[in-house]
């Protein structure tokens, strides 16, 4: 499911650059004014792993400022306003894909997924690189063949990849796998949440969406991720304000109506509350830092 977003910027679909695939992988070098689109903030429809194998990059990622350096693994998800600068003569496997590309194992893997999103980020040591190499060098020479069952194999190797990096962050694992059923129910609530936030704002909205009472989704929520469910509304919608404020055009009343607030007022108590800062304030402040994007 793709999380929906009302900025206006470049949304570039994985199935229009792939001859209608919706898997890539390849392995590159950068090097020096290579695919400039990569500097300028953008979104993609799917999933993006970047695999640093050697030098380093800066990734701004909504609103995050990361500074990587191989061996690393960069995620970013559907829909995440992001741009790369990456050092000349860095080599990296790029690996992009849709969720509903995955096995049946789908809804857990997005859980996998929703996690490590948290950081984006995963700093590899040398040995857990060795660990997982190998699956992107057969997921790289998979991709080039046209041998029988080849999205078969295509998919499971993704999979098994995802697996493996998801291993490597212990909160994922221990959130997801110490029950499954629950971290099932986050997942489609994280899902939900992307693609109504603006409509939907009640926790009881989501809880008939997915066929459960308000406190046990709440309950379940908080006990997954430490938050209640009314936070992950709430976070999503500072979100998106931020975006609107940041890449768009629209004044703070058209964005307080695009969000679906009441008035204007609510809005800005709203903002305040989470932010520290008026709309305006943010906006201002955030426009003033030079080749930057602030909190």
């Amino acid at each position: 499911m793709l999380e929906r977003s009302l900025v206006d910027i470049p949304l570039y679909r994985l199935e229009e650059c792939s001859n209608g695939s919706y898997f890539i992988v390849e392995k590159w070098t950068y090097e020096d004014d290579e695919c400039p689109l990569l500097n300028e903030p953008h979104r993609n429809d799917g999933y993006g792993v970047d695999l640093l194998l050697t030098g380093s990059a800066n990734y701004s990622i909504d609103f995050k400022e990361f500074t990587v350096h191989a061996p690393a693994l960069v995620l970013i998800g559907p829909e995440q306003i992001h741009k790369k600068s990456i050092e000349p003569g860095t080599e990296l496997i790029t690996i992009a894909f849709m969720s509903y590309f995955l096995t049946n194992e789908t809804e857990d893997m997005v859980g996998y997924l929703e996690c490590m999103l948290r950081s984006n980020v995963i700093e590899l040591d040398q040995q857990q690189l060795r660990d997982i190499l190998p699956l992107t060098e057969y997921l790289l020479r998979e991709s080039e063949t046209n041998q029988p069952y080849k999205d078969s194999v295509v998919r499971n190797l993704l999979n098994t990849f995802l697996i493996a990096c998801a291993r490597m962050q212990k909160t994922c694992v221990s959130q997801y796998m110490a029950n499954i059923e629950k971290g099932q129910l986050v997942s489609r609530f994280r899902l939900l949440v992307n693609q109504y936030f603006a409509q939907k704002v009640q926790v009881s909205q989501y809880a008939d969406l997915l066929h459960v009472t308000p406190g046990h989704l709440n309950d379940t929520i908080k006990a997954a991720v430490g938050k209640t469910a009314k936070q992950i509304i709430d976070e999503k919608r500072v979100l998106e304000a931020k975006r609107l404020l940041f890449w768009g055009n629209s004044a703070v009343k058209e964005i307080s109506w695009k969000l679906n607030f009441e008035d204007d007022a609510y809005f800005h108590r709203f903002f305040k509350k989470h932010t520290g800062l008026t709309p305006l304030e943010f906006q201002l402040s955030a426009k003033s830092a030079v080749g930057s994007v602030i909190m």
